[in-house]
């Protein structure tokens, strides 16, 4: 079995996951100074500064003895502790990720992100490129994070699903490693943040006192219930009405959700998803040509930027260079004869919908009354995005958009469908009603 390279220590508050970092570096230190490795540098990274210096700087000011080093701020290296040469002279690097790129061309034996969760998948590719160092072999990835902000979706589906689908299928399944964090492990809390913790609302002391990586602080669709929202697929009859919502990606994914609905109205299926990147437009277009095969989709609402006028090529003429117009992603689209309808981007409502289709409630024979949406189990992004999507830190009325948001998008898309309907009789085709 191969070192673990990736080791994430992550759950409930307050079992000490940020002292746990600092001090594992320092065990580094040593380690590779033992080993006749000496100035070696180490990253220990926060979100934005102010966390740094809340989570890490002014603990190591406290915590770290004098003899071992200090902390002190140098044109080579920054803000950064030095271990005493005495103890090989290692350096840990202090650093923010307020602007990861920065750190394009900078080499770490190892390094630590404290609240991993708070940054996006990029920034993990971005660091993990920059972990070797000279005659050290094995250069871990550390980090420390509780459940929820914009990277809960991709952090959950790497350590605690162990879901290596996709793009992850190069990852060595065995190189992460995730240790459950509970707060019972700190012996040193006292009472007052016990009670505290008991005293939080239900699905917010799942999530900080019992590490549940389902439930979170700040999630939008708390409803969300995979016994209740999630079922095994089936053959949709013909005569179901079936139609479509598209949220246009390339390098960021694009998202296409196939919707059914019963003849009733009572309850929306959505039995199909494609979620790929680095597509054209036109190869979108082909790829959900193919997947709908014969059937009869009603209607396609797609992310109303697709109908935006690209710059195209630019032209010499005697007067200069003059640009020219492209073709929209909706023109693209409808060259592969795949047309589409704006749909609705009203995020405060879309995001109404989702809830109403999400609800469900217990009747007062202590029975369960159903969500009108079910998700077909193969539609696995939209599975794992949904629930794990938080509010806006400034917004706190929205979805935070630098989340993994695609398929979101494309379900508030597709059920603005029936809004669109109720609204107006002349908005939707006579064979959608």
């Amino acid at each position: 079995m191969p070192q673990r390279e990736y080791i994430l220590f992550g759950g409930a508050a307050g079992p000490g996951k940020s002292y746990v970092l600092r001090w594992a570096l320092v065990e580094l230190l040593l380690t590779w100074a033992g080993q006749g490795y000496r100035n070696v540098r180490v990253g220990l990274f926060c979100e934005d500064y102010p966390s740094l210096m809340d989570r890490q700087i002014s603990r190591i000011k406290r915590e770290f003895p004098s003899w071992l080093g200090v902390l002190k701020e140098s044109r080579d290296e920054g803000f950064a502790f030095h271990l005493d040469d005495d103890y090989g002279g290692g350096i840990i690097a202090l650093r923010n990720l307020a602007d990861p790129a920065k750190y394009a061309s900078a080499e770490f034996a190892a390094i630590a992100v404290d609240e991993l969760t708070k940054n996006n998948r990029q920034t993990f590719d971005d660091l993990r490129f920059r972990k070797r160092w000279p005659g050290i072999e094995h250069s871990p990835f550390l980090a420390a994070s509780n459940p929820g902000s914009v990277g809960h979706a991709w952090v959950k589906k790497l350590w605690v699903d162990r879901d290596f689908s996709g793009d992850d299928s190069r990852f060595d399944p065995d190189s992460f490693l995730f240790i459950p964090a509970r707060a019972g492990e700190n012996p040193y809390l006292p009472q007052s943040y016990w009670d505290t913790l008991n005293s939080l609302p239900s699905d917010m002391r799942r999530a900080m006192l019992e590490g549940d990586w389902n439930v979170f602080a700040g999630q939008v669709f708390s409803e969300w219930r995979r016994d209740l929202h999630v079922c095994r697929p089936f053959p949709i009859p013909p005569e179901w009405t079936r139609w479509m919502g598209i949220d246009y990606g390339f390098a960021a994914p694009f998202c296409a959700l196939w919707f059914a609905r019963t003849p009733d109205k009572a309850t929306v299926y959505i039995y199909r998803e494609l979620y790929e990147t680095d597509l054209s437009a036109r190869e979108q277009a082909r790829r959900i040509r193919l997947a709908s095969g014969g059937e009869n989709i009603q209607l396609r609402l797609a992310d109303p930027s697709m109908w935006a006028r690209r710059e195209g090529r630019s032209d010499i003429t005697p007067k200069g260079p003059r640009a020219t117009v492209g073709n929209s992603f909706a023109q693209e689209y409808a060259q592969e004869r795949i047309l589409l309808s704006r749909a609705n981007n009203n995020r405060l409502a879309g995001k109404n919908w989702v809830h109403e289709a999400l609800a469900w409630l217990i009747d007062p024979a202590k029975r369960i009354v159903p969500p009108r949406l079910q998700v077909f189990e193969t539609c696995t992004n939209v599975i794992r995005t949904l629930p794990a999507l938080p509010y806006d830190r400034i917004n706190s009325e929205d979805v935070d958009t630098d989340a993994e948001d695609h398929a979101y998008d494309s379900l508030r898309y597709g059920l603005g469908a029936e809004k669109r309907q109720e609204q107006s009789a002349q908005a939707v085709p006579m064979e959608f009603r």
